[in-house]
C-alpha cells in the first residue's frame, strides 16, 4: 500500500519533467486567415485628369493591414477606356432644316464587343429620328460600328446644344460564364447655326457642254433669313460681293467673274423657311477639260462701307488716282450653304478629239 508521502513526491517529479513553453511574441495571434473584411482598401478619386479625349484612367491604390507590423501598401492602376467615339454633324442634302447626326464607336480592344440599347439626347431639340435599325451592334476587334439619328432643328433653338450618346456595352471575359455588362456614356457640342444665305450654280441642261465651248454659269442667291451682322445702306438695301473662281484649273473664267448683288433688308418670318429674297447672275465660262466636272466656286463676301478717315479722304480725292478696295467681311461656318458642292455636269470632249476624258473624285 502507498503511502501519502510517496503519491506527493511522484507528482512532483512529474511536475519537473513538463517541457517549458518559450513564448517568442507577446502579441495575439489572428484567430483565422485574414479575409477581405480585414483589410482596408481605399481607392480615391482619379488622380489623373480625364476627358473625352483621354483613352486611360489612371487611380491610386491604398492597401492597408491590420495586424502584425506590415506596413501600407500604395500602388497604381490604369484603366483603359474598350471604346472611343467620334461624331459628325452635317446637313441632309439640299434640306437646310434637317440634319444628321452620326456617332462612330471604335472598338480599341482585342476582343469582340456588343454595343445594345444606342440612344441619343439633345438639350434643346425634340425631334429626333432615329435610323438605325438592329437593337444590338457587334464590335469586332479593332473595328468600328456607325449610329446615325434625323434631327430636325428650329431657328428658336440655341446656337450651342449638348448632346448625349450612351449604350450598353457587353463583353465577355475568359475567367466569367456571365456576360459583363456596363454603360458608355459620350457627351459633345453641335452647333444649331442656320444658314443665312445657299448658293446654287447650274449650266442650261439643253445645252450640250463641250471642252473648249464658252457657256453661261448661273448664280442664284438666296437669303433665307435676316442677316443683324450686315449693315443697311441708306436705300433700305444689303450688300454681296460675289466671285466666281476655280483653283483646280478645270474651267476658265472670262469677263466679269465678280459682282454686287444687292438684297432687300425687310423682315423675314422666322417662323417659315421659305426662300424669301432671290438674287442672280450670270458669268460666262468654258470647261478646259472632259469627262464629269464639279462647278466653279464661288466666294461670298458681306460688302461693307469702308469707314472715313484721313487717309481715305486723300485717296478718294480727286487729285488722287488710287481707288479705295472695298471692305468686305467673311460669313462664319455654317451661314453660307451650298447645293452645288457634289453636283457634277457632263462635259463631251471636243469633236475632232473623243480620246482624253477625266472623272473628277
Amino acid at each position: 500500500m502507498t503511502s501519502y508521502s510517496e503519491m506527493t513526491s511522484s507528482s512532483s517529479d512529474d511536475e519537473d519533467c513538463k517541457p517549458v513553453l518559450i513564448r517568442k511574441h507577446s502579441s495575439t495571434l489572428p484567430r483565422h486567415t485574414p479575409s477581405k473584411s480585414d483589410v482596408g482598401l481605399t481607392i480615391p478619386p482619379v488622380t489623373s485628369a480625364t476627358s473625352n479625349s483621354s483613352s486611360q484612367i489612371t487611380y491610386d491604390v491604398t492597401i492597408t493591414t491590420p495586424w502584425g507590423d506590415a506596413s501600407t501598401v500604395t500602388s497604381q492602376i490604369t484603366c483603359k477606356r474598350p471604346v472611343e467615339f467620334t461624331h459628325s454633324w452635317s446637313f441632309a442634302g439640299t434640306d437646310v432644316v434637317t440634319r444628321i447626326l452620326t456617332v462612330v464607336v471604335e472598338n480599341v480592344t482585342s476582343s469582340a464587343l456588343t454595343l445594345s440599347e444606342p440612344k441619343l439626347s439633345l438639350s434643346n431639340i425634340k425631334d429626333i429620328t432615329s435610323l438605325n435599325g438592329k437593337k444590338f451592334r457587334p464590335l469586332r476587334a479593332l473595328g468600328s460600328s456607325t449610329f446615325a439619328w434625323k434631327v430636325s432643328s428650329s431657328p428658336f433653338n440655341s446656337l450651342n446644344t449638348s448632346a448625349q450618346f450612351h449604350a450598353d456595352l457587353v463583353s465577355r471575359c475568359d475567367d466569367i460564364s456571365d456576360d459583363v455588362t456596363s454603360t458608355v456614356t459620350y457627351q459633345f457640342e453641335v452647333d444649331n447655326l442656320r444658314p443665312i444665305y445657299t448658293i446654287a450654280c447650274s449650266v442650261d441642261d439643253d445645252e450640250e457642254l463641250r471642252n473648249g465651248v464658252m457657256t453661261s454659269l448661273r448664280v442664284d442667291v438666296t437669303r433665307l433669313r435676316d442677316d443683324p451682322d450686315h449693315e443697311t445702306t441708306s436705300n433700305g438695301q444689303q450688300l454681296l460681293m460675289f466671285q466666281v473662281m476655280d483653283t483646280r484649273g478645270r474651267w476658265a473664267v472670262f469677263g466679269k467673274s465678280s459682282g454686287i448683288l444687292s438684297m432687300p433688308a425687310s423682315r423675314i418670318r422666322e417662323s417659315t423657311h421659305d426662300a424669301t429674297h432671290v438674287a442672280t447672275a450670270t458669268v460666262e465660262v468654258m470647261p478646259l477639260v472632259s469627262g464629269s466636272l464639279h462647278m466653279p466656286y464661288v466666294l461670298l463676301h458681306r460688302f461693307m462701307k469702308r469707314r472715313s478717315s484721313e487717309f481715305d479722304e486723300q485717296l478718294s480725292s480727286t487729285q488722287s488716282p488710287v481707288l479705295k478696295p472695298p471692305r468686305l467681311r467673311d460669313f462664319e461656318r455654317g451661314e453660307v450653304f451650298y447645293h452645288h458642292v457634289a453636283h457634277q455636269v457632263a462635259v463631251l470632249p471636243p469633236q475632232s478629239d473623243v480620246t482624253h476624258c477625266v472623272t473628277e473624285l
